[in-house]
């Protein structure tokens, strides 16, 4: 991060995002002793994965969007709030630190694998805008995709969310 020292901190936090997994496998390729985990983890992925249409996680069973669309029940909707530093704009020296809602819909399931130590499983979502209606009550306005370059959560990290459409307004899951 030192090479961007004289950036804003919107383009520090874009860089650390970008490059961390490079300075990982530098730092831990010079290093003798290292953890087992963190060596594999270094290593990146196994390129072969397994994808599903289906997995039971936190007591849920989550189906993609494609699988829901053959069957009377919705499993597909996910919901995660996420820590995250927000920024008025590029320029923005002042970033805030809060808790940020996120709906969406899991349209891929897949197992990544780190060479045989442990195993990932990631939801790829489409993410939608968060809104509140004059009561206060939260909306997700399915016409306005967001986080659209950050797909992926991990399994885990998600909980389960039933979309019920408002009969007043016509939005299409």
């Amino acid at each position: 991060m030192e090479a961007h020292s004289k950036s804003k901190k919107y383009k520090k936090e874009q860089a650390h995002s970008e490059d961390f997994w490079k300075w990982l496998t530098e730092v831990v390729g010079k290093r003798v002793e290292v953890s087992s985990d963190l060596r594999v983890l270094a290593l990146g992925p196994n390129r072969m994965a397994r994808r599903f249409s289906g997995y039971v996680v936190n007591g849920y069973r989550f189906h993609t969007k494609s699988r829901d669309s053959k069957c009377t029940t919705q499993n597909s909707g996910v919901f995660l709030t996420a820590e995250t530093t927000s920024f008025a704009s590029s320029k923005d020296d002042n970033p805030k630190v809060g808790a940020v809602n996120y709906y969406g819909s899991v349209e891929e399931i897949v197992k990544v694998d780190y060479w045989g130590v442990f195993a990932m499983v990631l939801f790829r979502c489409t993410w939608y805008q968060e809104e509140k209606d004059p009561y206060g009550l939260t909306k997700v306005n399915f016409k306005k995709t967001i986080c659209r370059s950050e797909p992926y959560v991990i399994a885990s990290q998600v909980q389960q969310v039933f979309y019920v459409e408002d009969p007043t307004e016509k939005m299409v899951y």
